[in-house]
């Protein structure tokens, strides 16, 4: 019976990603285990908008990685996924804006400057 290095639990698109980088850093024997098939739940209903608009640090670091690994897929991974980096709006009248004067929380804002300035993995 062969040993597994690693065992990866979910095969949605956290599970998925793990499973990749644990293979990317070298290790040969890793099982990725799911329910049911692959992107099944939340991953396979999701809207697939990648968004960087978080008040957490981490959280614009992971989309703004992920926006970087999608927008390679097709040299990374041989298939082309259409994914477009297209942007995103929102808007509010006015009389419904936050009190910083746009859209944006100054938690936020201040989660993407740290992000920004900080080097890339």
């Amino acid at each position: 019976m062969s040993r597994q290095q690693a065992i990866v639990v979910g095969g949605g698109v956290h599970g998925a990603s793990v499973f990749y980088h644990l293979l990317s850093l070298g290790l040969e024997r890793v099982l990725l285990v799911e329910r049911k098939s692959l992107a099944c739940a939340a991953t396979g209903r999701s809207t697939g908008i990648i968004r960087h608009h978080y008040s957490h640090e981490v959280t614009v670091r992971v989309a703004r990685y992920s926006s970087r690994v999608f927008s390679r897929f097709p040299e990374t991974m041989g298939r082309d996924i259409g994914y477009v980096n297209n942007g995103l709006v929102f808007l509010a009248p006015a009389r419904r804006r936050a009190p910083c004067g746009g859209a944006w929380s100054s938690s936020a804002a201040s989660a993407w400057t740290r992000a920004s300035s900080t080097p890339r993995a």
